[in-house]
């Protein structure tokens, strides 16, 4: 009988649907490839894709989060600056009464969001070493880039809420990301 039952669940959520966010993010890695767009941007859509994948199907996001994401030319971008900020990006959908599933969801949710700031620290340093000039970066972000260069030596002295803070504006420093020179670019 357990056999059956655990068979009945495997199938029932190897059925389930797909997540709209994960269908969102494939589309933009699908236009990565068919537009060969940067490497940066392809090791972020990675990233999120698979820090997503991660979430327990219990965990969803929540839909004004989706809307803003799968409406944006750029969604790993959008949705790893929502996971930065720490917003209410998902949402659990089991009672809290069930616990094992409850406490497994809220553990998930927070392994993304301690994961996003290491995954924004490498897409900068990868961003930052695509340029044909070095100084690139530097000239378009620079106290970000100061801040970059000391979280190598003080990241796990200073902790991920630390260095965010020093970082300054995200709203300012992603809406440069979306206009920043990748590439041969000239800067």
């Amino acid at each position: 009988m357990f056999k059956i039952l655990l068979l009945f669940t495997l199938t029932v959520s190897a059925l389930a649907a797909p997540k709209e966010y994960l269908f969102c993010l494939g589309q933009e890695e699908k236009l990565i490839h068919t537009q060969r767009l940067n490497p940066a941007r392809k090791l972020l859509n990675e990233k999120v894709i698979s820090l997503a994948l991660q979430l327990t199907n219990s965990v969803s996001l929540n839909k004004n989060y989706l809307r803003a994401i799968c409406k944006s030319k750029t969604p790993s971008l959008v949705m790893l600056k929502l996971m930065l900020e720490n917003k209410n990006l998902f949402k659990i959908n089991v009672p809290e009464l069930d616990k094992n599933p409850y406490y497994l969801a809220q553990g998930s949710i927070k392994e993304i969001n301690e994961q996003s700031i290491y995954l924004f620290l490498e897409y900068l340093n990868h961003l930052k070493s695509l340029n044909k000039d070095p100084n690139c970066f530097k000239k378009y972000f620079p106290d970000l880039d100061k801040v970059l260069n000391d979280a190598v030596y003080t990241f796990e002295e200073v902790g991920s809420k630390a260095l965010l803070k020093a970082m300054g504006n995200l709203d300012e420093i992603f809406k440069k990301l979306k206009t920043y020179p990748s590439g041969l670019k000239e800067c």
